[in-house]
């Protein structure tokens, strides 16, 4: 599975490429700073999962949940966050896939693995052409 890394974090960013890049079943397809940069990785690796630093690009999620919302088929998203609260947050904006930045490794790559299959849906009011 190809996996993008959204954050604006750099150090964030290196440990979960370390630990995807370890993984024979996963790939790292990029990386993000910022949504316009991850919109742009999107389209240009076509990769099925972001893994989504809350705390750096959460604050702008209804923003980013409606341009993905343009894809053909959009990514499943992670949300990852040192915060509780965010899990509530997350799922409530759409998104039920969520692992805390404090528990093992093991669980984030559960996370990722157990959520390929949960990509947003098009919702039938967008008029716009597929990205």
């Amino acid at each position: 599975m190809r996996i993008i890394i959204a954050s604006d974090n750099t150090s964030t960013r290196d440990a979960i490429a370390m630990l995807v890049r370890a993984q024979p079943d996963l790939e790292l397809a990029g990386e993000a700073g910022d949504i316009a940069d991850l919109l742009a990785q999107i389209k240009a690796t076509e990769s099925p999962m972001v893994v989504l630093d809350w705390e750096a690009l959460g604050r702008r999620i209804d923003t980013l949940m409606d341009l993905l919302q343009l894809f053909e088929n959009p990514p499943a998203i992670v949300a990852l966050s040192v915060h509780d609260d965010a899990r509530a947050a997350a799922l409530s904006a759409g998104i039920p896939n969520f692992a805390h930045k404090g528990e093992p490794p093991d669980r984030l790559l559960s996370t990722i693995r157990q959520s390929k299959s949960s990509r947003p849906k098009r919702s039938g009011q967008q008029s716009g052409r597929p990205l």
